[in-house]
C-alpha cells in the first residue's frame, strides 16, 4: 500500500513539474516584467515600442542566437507613386516597408516623430499582415502575427503645418517560427526622415482668401472666402495631425461647421477646384 502511494506522489510530481515547465516557456522576462510571449506585435502585446527610437529598446533585445543577417528599408510614395524625402502637410503618403533575410517568417515596427519626440501624422490602411497600436503615448505600425513575407504596407497622413521634420524610427525582425526568441536576429534600429514642404506662392495667396470669422471658435466654425469657389474640401486636424473632419461645398463663399471637438489647439485645411491649399490654424474654446 505504502508502495502504492510513494508511486502517486512520484507520477504527480512528474507532472505537476512539467505542467510549470510548459507554462514558464510561454513567458520571457521583458526589462524585469516578465511578459507573455506572443507575436502579434509588440506595442500590441503590451511589450511596448522597440523601434530604437529616444526611450525605446530594439528588438534584439529579446531575439537573437539566429543565423540571419535582416535589413529592412522604407520607401515614401506620394498619391503619384513617386518617392518623396519630404511632405506637403495633410497629404496622405503611400508606406512600404521591406524586411529581407533567409528566414521564412517576419516582422517589424515602426514609429513617426517629431522633434520632441512626439507621435506625429496618421497611420491608416495596413496590410492584412499588419496592425495600427498604441503603447506608452505612441502610435505604432507593427506586424499582427508572424508573417510569411518580408512586405509591410499602408498609408501615413502628413501632420498640421509647422511640425517640421518628421522621423521615421522601424526595425525589421527574422525569425524561425518555432514559437521562442531563440534563433531569430532583429535588425538594428533604422531612419527615415521627411522634411516638412513649404506653401508655394499661389497656396500663399489662397490662403489669404480664407478667413475664419471667429478665432478661437466656440460652438460654429464660421469660415468666409473673398470670391466665390467653385468647389472647396474642407478639413480639420486635431494637434497630432488626426483629421477629425471633412465634408466638400460648391458655389460659396460663406461656410458655417458645427465643430463640437475638444478644447484645443486644430489646423483647417481648405483646397479648392484649382488644388490650392490653404492651411490655417484655430482654437477650439
Amino acid at each position: 500500500m505504502k508502495f502504492k502511494n510513494y508511486f502517486f506522489i512520484l507520477i504527480a510530481s512528474v507532472v505537476f513539474t512539467s505542467f510549470l515547465s510548459f507554462k514558464n516557456s510561454l513567458f520571457i522576462s521583458d526589462y524585469h516584467t516578465t511578459k507573455p510571449l506572443r507575436s502579434g506585435g509588440a506595442a500590441a502585446s503590451g511589450i511596448g515600442g522597440r523601434t530604437g527610437a529616444p526611450g525605446e529598446g530594439l528588438c534584439s533585445d529579446c531575439h537573437g542566437g539566429g543565423s540571419f543577417t535582416p535589413t529592412a528599408t522604407l520607401v515614401v510614395r506620394n498619391s503619384s507613386n513617386v518617392i518623396v524625402t519630404s511632405y506637403v502637410p495633410g497629404q496622405t503618403y503611400n508606406l512600404t516597408f521591406s524586411v529581407t533575410a533567409s528566414s521564412t517568417r517576419f516582422g517589424m515596427q515602426a514609429t513617426s516623430l517629431n522633434a520632441s519626440n512626439t507621435s506625429v501624422g496618421t497611420f491608416s490602411s495596413p496590410s492584412s499582415n499588419a496592425q495600427i497600436s498604441t503603447s506608452g503615448g505612441r502610435t505604432y505600425f507593427e506586424h499582427n502575427a508572424t508573417s510569411t513575407t518580408g512586405t509591410f504596407t499602408g498609408q501615413w497622413t502628413a501632420p498640421a503645418t509647422g511640425t517640421g521634420t518628421v522621423t521615421f524610427y522601424f526595425i525589421g525582425l527574422a525569425v524561425n517560427g518555432t514559437g521562442n526568441t531563440n534563433g531569430d536576429n532583429a535588425t538594428s534600429g533604422r531612419t527615415l526622415q521627411l522634411t516638412e514642404t513649404p506653401l508655394s506662392t499661389l497656396d500663399f495667396d489662397f490662403t489669404k482668401s480664407i478667413q475664419i470669422q471667429q478665432n478661437p471658435v466656440k460652438d460654429i466654425l464660421a469660415i468666409q472666402t473673398n470670391k466665390l469657389y467653385k468647389n472647396l474640401n474642407i478639413e480639420i486636424f486635431d494637434i497630432s495631425g488626426k483629421r477629425v473632419f471633412q465634408n466638400a461645398y460648391s458655389d460659396t463663399k460663406n461656410i458655417s461647421i458645427n465643430f463640437e471637438g475638444e478644447a484645443g489647439v486644430y489646423f483647417l485645411k481648405v483646397n479648392n477646384e484649382d488644388n490650392n491649399t490653404a492651411k490655417i490654424k484655430f482654437i477650439k474654446e
